[in-house]
């Protein structure tokens, strides 16, 4: 094949030869490399040469992972049930403090479901992202405000949620793991003076 053509070879393609070539080799022999200086400079000599494919392939999860992330709280925000399925895996488990696990994209359907009828405003960043091997590790910190359509107090939770996300076969992530660490925070009326420390 021309040089040319390997030059324009999709970077998926170079990261996922490159993780042939290195990745299986360097876990089944990190035991041994201490014992093994040889074996261990060949394998760091390998990782040398395809990280930069490596890296980049990382980086483009990453951003992806940070697309879904933008998407689903849009989503959330707009009630878009059918939108934020296409981002959950069929066997999906989410956990959430006092709660018995929730499994699957049908169960997680019907809950969404039976809340649209309260509108929430959810705002995020991402603290890390983490890419290994078709999973990813996802550290958010989120603020959900639901506002109920009669009229009622809104009930705003806050803080960290821990993900697992895992690539499709056709290269799309979803969640398949969450565990939510939220808590609830105290509605204050706005006649309320805010308590001060002396």
């Amino acid at each position: 094949m021309p040089a040319a053509a390997h030059a324009q070879r999709p970077v998926a393609l170079t990261a996922t030869v490159a993780a042939l070539l290195c990745d299986d080799a360097v876990h089944a022999s990190l035991p041994s490399l201490r014992d093994d200086p040889e074996r261990a400079r060949d394998q760091g000599e390998c990782m040398d040469v395809l990280s930069p494919a490596l890296q980049l392939a990382k980086a483009r999860d990453e951003q992806a992972i940070r697309r879904l992330v933008d998407s689903w709280l849009a989503a959330s925000r707009a009630g878009d049930v059918d939108k934020v399925l296409d981002l959950v895996a069929d066997d999906v488990v989410f956990l959430a403090p006092g709660q018995p696990p929730l499994r699957g994209r049908a169960a997680f359907a019907e809950r969404m479901v039976g809340n649209q009828d309260v509108p929430l405003d959810a705002q995020g960043v991402v603290e890390e992202v983490r890419v290994l091997n078709g999973w990813a590790l996802l550290w958010l910190r989120l603020t959900v405000v639901m506002r109920p359509r009669d009229g009622g107090a809104p009930v705003r939770h806050t803080g960290h949620t821990l993900s697992f996300l895992r690539k499709q076969a056709n290269g799309h992530w979803v969640l398949a793991r969450d565990a939510s660490l939220l808590a609830g925070v105290p509605h204050q009326h706005s006649h309320e003076t805010p308590a001060t420390h002396a």
